[in-house]
């Protein structure tokens, strides 16, 4: 009796359980196939169905179709035949009937967020494809505005931005093709391509004017001013030769033409501050050449005090002379 007690308390403890798993199984399949899955087709369906948006929605609609008549059927199937096992105390068979089941409806559920994830993707990238074409048809069109309005402020490196713009056109061309294509995401792909170059070629539009005005104009005429200032104070007879002033003049002039080079070829990385560098050398060397004037002129004022220390001198002593003189001759007279 004990021995049938617990078989009978084994079978209902067992079919309890089975049935809970079951209803746990058939409420995860509910929400399989209450997915908005339909929902996201339906908004994807009214897009210009060709290329990739056509190719990705024909793929889309037919894995949840086959999801929904082939394995959600399945489920059902098997989830009626382990309610007829359970009828029939085939614990075993079963149990094995929900773990395959209880796999399927976790693999459905993740190709499921998988699916969502990518109809989230693919829309995201149709809308901001929208915005970034927009934004950058304006923005290159102020890159061409400002290289035709401030052509000669660019220097040496106007036609490398000219080519930067006709890329920027390109890459523009491209983008709509691949969008009239369908292709999402390659115009997608294409539109972060234009917005990064017309960020760059916008930087440079920016930067190299002032740069070019610097290194062409202002610190050109500061190195032939100090070239001709140290040939001029070399004539008036300064010691600058031991100075390496000379050499010093040459790399100025050396540096500058190679940042121009540098500029000509959009290299504006750590430019700035190379030119600031540059005419902080330049600032030093005019302070050693005013402290060289400085000194001379320090010199020529000592010189003068002790030229007249030295002839008041000369006087005194001329003067004490002639006392002396004057003592001598009333002494021999007395």
């Amino acid at each position: 009796i004990v021995i049938v007690l617990l078989v009978m308390l084994f079978s209902m403890v067992s079919r309890k359980k089975c049935y809970t798993k079951i209803d746990e199984l058939d409420l995860r399949k509910q929400g399989i196939i209450s997915a908005s899955i339909p929902k996201e087709l339906q908004e994807l369906k009214e897009l210009p169905m060709a290329g990739e948006t056509e190719t990705k929605f024909t793929s889309w609609h037919q894995a949840w179709e086959e999801l929904v008549t082939v394995h959600v059927a399945q489920i059902d199937e098997t989830l009626y035949r382990a309610e007829e096992g359970l009828d029939r105390y085939r614990f075993v068979a079963v149990k094995n009937d929900l773990e395959v089941t209880e796999q399927l409806i976790a693999e459905l559920e993740g190709l499921i967020d998988e699916m969502l994830a990518e109809m989230s993707t693919f829309k995201t990238n149709q809308s901001v494809l929208a915005e970034l074409k927009a934004q950058g048809e304006t923005n290159s069109s102020q890159v061409r505005k400002s290289l035709l309005l401030q052509a000669t402020s660019f220097g040496p490196a106007l036609p490398n931005l000219e080519e930067q713009a006709e890329q920027i056109d390109r890459l523009r061309v491209e983008m709509v093709a691949f969008e009239e294509a369908g292709e999402v995401t390659k115009a997608y792909e294409t539109s972060l391509l234009l917005e990064a170059k017309v960020e760059e070629t916008r930087q440079l539009v920016e930067v190299i004017p002032q740069q070019w005005k610097t290194l062409a104009h202002e610190l050109r005429q500061r190195i032939d001013q100090l070239s001709a200032g140290y040939k001029e104070m070399t004539l008036d007879g300064y010691p600058l030769e031991p100075l390496g002033m000379q050499s010093d003049i040459k790399r100025f002039e050396e540096q500058r033409l190679s940042l121009v080079k540098k500029l000509e070829f959009l290299e504006i990385a750590g430019l700035e501050e190379q030119v600031q560098q540059l005419a902080s050398d330049i600032d030093q060397m005019y302070d050693t050449f005013r402290r060289e004037v400085d000194a001379r002129h320090h010199v020529k004022k000592e010189n003068q005090s002790l030229k007249q220390k030295a002839l008041r001198m000369r006087e005194k002593v001329h003067q004490l002379a002639q006392e002396f003189s004057m003592l001598r001759e009333n002494y021999e007279i007395s």
